[in-house]
């Protein structure tokens, strides 16, 4: 019998999957509890160098959402890139870090 191991989603797949959940869900409630999905609650993160919390990513979330006819927001994405993170830094070497381009269309744009 051959071994199966588990393969893991690359993460721009991750990234494709969960953002589109969170942004074009049909009501707050939904995207809330997608986020609540995608991230741990204890996450620790950063944006642009700023370190971000599950309430920074929520608040952000509904303030995308605020500006927009909710049945018609949807995610396009343009462009991913997958990159090692800075490989001198023993702390990153084994991130990865996805450079993406994308566009949420609807009322928002």
């Amino acid at each position: 019998m051959g071994s199966h191991t588990a393969r893991l989603t690359s993460l721009t797949q991750w990234s494709k999957e969960h953002i589109q959940r969170i942004f074009e869900s049909p009501t707050d409630h939904a995207s809330m509890q997608a986020v609540d999905e995608a991230f741990a609650h204890d996450l620790d993160a950063t944006v642009n160098g700023k370190k971000i919390t599950l309430e920074d990513i929520k608040q952000s979330v509904l303030s995308i959402r605020s500006g927009s006819d909710r049945s018609g927001l949807r995610v396009q994405w343009h462009q991913t890139v997958e990159a090692p993170t800075d490989p001198t830094n023993e702390f990153s070497k084994d991130r990865l870090a996805v450079h993406t381009q994308l566009k949420a269309s609807g009322s928002i744009v």
